[in-house]
């Protein structure tokens, strides 16, 4: 089973020099209020910014695959990332997702009317068979 989704950050130049803050998607899958993703924008030192992106559950979840795309004009130059689901609880992601300073308009990442959009796919695991044992008194 699988959720598939756009998630659009628009007005991006107005975030773009916030750093350490924060932007959180509206929630989504396919129980209401299930994930959410994270976009943060760290200054880790002097010349090194990165953007960390994370997917976060309201419920702690087993074996979900998530993969992000961050869209570019140019749909070679989409810029991928996956995890496969080993070890997922409730928070799970990529510190160093991109650097910030390549996300602009020279690359591709941002759009004409300033807007940075991601693609995104949750697969769930497949369902197991419930399994009950009686045990008598």
């Amino acid at each position: 089973k699988e959720y598939k989704n756009k998630w659009i950050i628009s007005n991006y130049s107005k975030i773009n020099h916030i750093i350490c803050g924060e932007l959180i998607s509206p929630s989504f899958g396919y129980t209401r209020d299930s994930f959410e993703i994270r976009f943060n924008r760290f200054h880790t030192n002097y010349y090194l910014r990165e953007i960390s992106i994370y997917l976060h559950s309201t419920a702690e979840q087993n074996d979900i695959e998530f993969s992000l795309t961050l869209l570019n004009k140019d749909p070679k130059k989409n810029f991928c990332r996956k995890y496969n689901g080993e070890g997922f609880t409730s928070i799970w992601g990529w510190s160093n997702f991109i650097c910030a300073d390549e996300i602009n308009k020279e690359n591709g990442f941002v759009t004409e009317d300033d807007k940075v959009e991601f693609e995104f796919t949750l697969t769930y695991p497949k369902a197991m068979p419930l399994l009950s044992n009686y045990i008598p008194n």
